[in-house]
C-alpha cells in the first residue's frame, strides 16, 4: 500500500478521509499534511468504499497475448459472458396453417321488424290451356221435320276396283272310287299315333265313320328293334276300335295307324 500513497491523488484522498473521520475536532486544532501521516497507519476498514475505489490507479494498456499453453494441460476458467449481440433479421413468414373446423351455429337472433312492401312485379306468362271438360248430356230430340221432295236420280257411278282375293278354302277330302269307276260318297282317312295296345281308341266327328264295317285300319310298330311286330284290329263301332300287338313287341310300343272308309 506504500506505493499507492505516493501518488498525489492518494494523498488528497487520505486528507479527505482524515477530515471525515476526525470531524470538527480536526479542523479546530490544525490541518495535518501528508507527511504527518505514517505510512501504512490507516487500515482499510477505516476507509469508505468510495475512498478505497479512488486509491486504485487507472488500468494500464492490455499486455501482449501470452504464449499458448502446453497441449493437454488443464482447461482454464470460463471467461466472462460477452455483450449481447444485435438482434437477428426477422425470419420469413411461415406457411398459413390449415383452416380450423367451423364452429357451432349460434342461437337464432330475434325476428326483425317487417320491411316495407315491395313494388308489384311484372305479370307472369300465361299458363298452359287446361284440358277440355267432359261433354255435356245430350239434349232432347227435336220434332221430326216434314219429308222433303224426292230428288232426281243421280248418274251411275264408275265401277270400283276389284277387291283382294279371299283366303283359300279348306282342302277337299280324299276321293275314293269303286271298281266300276263310281265315286264313293263320304270317303275319308284318319291318322292315329298310339302307345297303348288293347286300349280303346275313340274317333270324334268328322273323323268317325258310318259303322264298324265301313272302314279298315292298318298299323305298323315303329319302335326300334320291334318293327317286325304284327298289328291286328278289333272294330267296336264307327267311332271306336282297339289294336293288339304280337311277335317282337311290347304293349307300350309306338304304333302308327291309318284308317280309311266312309
Amino acid at each position: 500500500m506504500g506505493k499507492h500513497l505516493r501518488h498525489p491523488a492518494t494523498v488528497i484522498a487520505a486528507l479527505a478521509l482524515f477530515v471525515a473521520l476526525g470531524g470538527g475536532a480536526a479542523w479546530a486544532g490544525s490541518l495535518i499534511s501528508g507527511a504527518q501521516i505514517k505510512n501504512h497507519s490507516i487500515p482499510t476498514r477505516k476507509l469508505t468504499k468510495r475512498a478505497i475505489k479512488s486509491l486504485r490507479g487507472q488500468p494500464g494498456p492490455a499486455g501482449p497475448q501470452g504464449a499458448p499453453g502446453t497441449p493437454g494441460g488443464p482447461q482454464g476458467p470460463q471467461g466472462p459472458q460477452g455483450p449481447k449481440g444485435p438482434a437477428g433479421a426477422t425470419g420469413a413468414t411461415g406457411a398459413t396453417g390449415a383452416t380450423g373446423a367451423t364452429g357451432a351455429a349460434g342461437p337464432q337472433g330475434p325476428k326483425g321488424p317487417a320491411g316495407d312492401t315491395g313494388a308489384t312485379g311484372p305479370q307472369g306468362a300465361a299458363g298452359a290451356t287446361g284440358a277440355t271438360g267432359a261433354a255435356g248430356a245430350a239434349g232432347p230430340q227435336g220434332p221430326k221435320g216434314a219429308t222433303g221432295a224426292t230428288g232426281a236420280a243421280g248418274a251411275t257411278g264408275a265401277t270400283g276396283p276389284q277387291g283382294p282375293a279371299g283366303p283359300a278354302g279348306p282342302s277337299g277330302g280324299t276321293v275314293a272310287y269303286t271298281s266300276s269307276g263310281g265315286t264313293i260318297s263320304g270317303w275319308h282317312a284318319v291318322s292315329v299315333t298310339a302307345t297303348a295296345a288293347a286300349t280303346a281308341i275313340k274317333l270324334t266327328a268328322p273323323a268317325s265313320f258310318a259303322s264298324a264295317t265301313s272302314y279298315v285300319c292298318f298299323g305298323s310298330d315303329v319302335t326300334s328293334k320291334h318293327t317286325g311286330a304284327f298289328v291286328t284290329f278289333t272294330y267296336t263301332s264307327g267311332s271306336q276300335f282297339q289294336y293288339a300287338l304280337s311277335g317282337r313287341s311290347a304293349a307300350n310300343d309306338t304304333v302308327e295307324i291309318v284308317c280309311q272308309g266312309h
